[in-house]
């Protein structure tokens, strides 16, 4: 048996920058904001689940988010949740499951490394706005070029130069 923590509203001054680890399962009803744009470094670790109901938004700013050491992390972002993407710089998914019901906006030109085992299972909407990339790690381990993106809702190019284009180098399942 596991604790259900929430997280009430935050406000920018609450934002968490820092290397942190999220065990059983977590509720984000208010606005969680993490990571830090600036920088790659900050890490989320999530073993057990992160979920974020009707109402409730995850602003992700930087970083990695990792599943924990023999176990599968899950993200669900659940209807009418959103989460923001705000890919300023590197940023990497490593191990973690991603299921949206929502809104999840991905912004700017950044890039996306996923892989280990990584998955996305989107059937909500998963919106690219301007021009960014979603790939593979480049290297590493076995199974660093290992990760899925499962679309059974809405994956759409929102907004971006006219002359350059969003990439999606994992493979797409719809």
């Amino acid at each position: 048996h596991r604790d259900l923590h929430s997280f009430p509203t935050r406000r920018s001054s609450d934002l968490l920058v820092n290397t942190i680890t999220l065990d059983g399962q977590v509720s984000s009803s208010g606005n969680l904001q993490w990571g830090d744009p600036a920088s790659s470094l900050p890490v989320l670790t999530v073993s057990g689940s992160l979920k974020v109901p009707g109402g409730g938004s995850l602003t992700w700013l930087g970083g990695t988010i990792q599943s924990g050491t023999n176990s599968t992390g899950k993200v669900q972002i659940d209807n009418g949740g959103t989460m923001l993407i705000n890919q300023l710089n590197y940023m990497g998914i490593s191990g973690i499951i991603l299921t949206n019901s929502g809104t999840i906006n991905c912004t700017n030109q950044g890039t996306i490394d996923i892989g280990y085992n990584a998955e996305i299972d989107n059937a909500g909407s998963f919106n690219l706005w301007n021009d960014g990339f979603l790939y593979f790690f480049p290297s590493g381990t076995a199974g660093y070029n290992v990760a899925t993106f499962n679309n059974y809702g809405l994956l759409e190019k929102q907004l971006g130069a006219t002359n350059y284009y969003s990439y999606i180098g994992i493979p797409v399942n719809s």
